[in-house]
């Protein structure tokens, strides 16, 4: 299956499409995200903070359960996590927004990692969709929330050289 996609070339600024092989992973629209959030909020909501930081912040699911508290630091700027990504070894400074430190002020500080730790293997897109399966909610995985981030910030006019890095 194949579908069409619009990039843009900074070389020649103008758009081209071209015909690119589609993945299984979908992006979901601002409605069934927020139909989402609001039925995972209600049902699991130990979930929520970890389903939302992955929505906020585009990070793939072992990089969130790996986030230690050690890594978040003031700087001038402001709140960041400055750390390494899991899959890819590069180099992360991440700037921290406003609904990113309500997060983290619902998390306990009782353990050296935010979200549990990668030892937490419960928390699995397996595990995710049985969850919506279980409360009727549309199946969702992990996996999905990344390009469903990536979408939403394209469609709010964020670059797409930064959204690459």
């Amino acid at each position: 299956m194949y579908r069409y996609v619009c990039f843009w070339d900074d070389s020649y600024s103008m758009g081209y499409t071209q015909k690119v092989k589609a993945s299984r992973y979908r992006s979901l629209s601002t409605e069934e995200f927020r139909d989402f959030l609001s039925s995972i909020k209600k049902h699991r909501p130990d979930l929520y903070d970890l389903v939302l930081w992955c929505t906020l912040a585009g990070w793939r699911l072992s990089d969130i359960l790996d986030l230690k508290w050690s890594k978040i630091v003031d700087s001038p700027e402001g709140m960041v996590v400055d750390r390494t990504q899991l899959k890819t070894k590069n180099p992360l400074l991440f700037p921290i927004k406003m609904a990113m430190k309500e997060v983290l002020l619902r998390q306990k500080k009782n353990s050296k990692y935010v979200f549990g730790g990668q030892a937490d293997v419960s928390l699995t897109g397996q595990k995710l969709c049985r969850i919506c399966d279980t409360y009727g909610i549309k199946r969702v995985s992990f996996r999905e929330l990344r390009p469903t981030f990536a979408t939403h910030r394209i469609n709010t006019g964020t670059p797409l050289i930064f959204l690459k890095n």
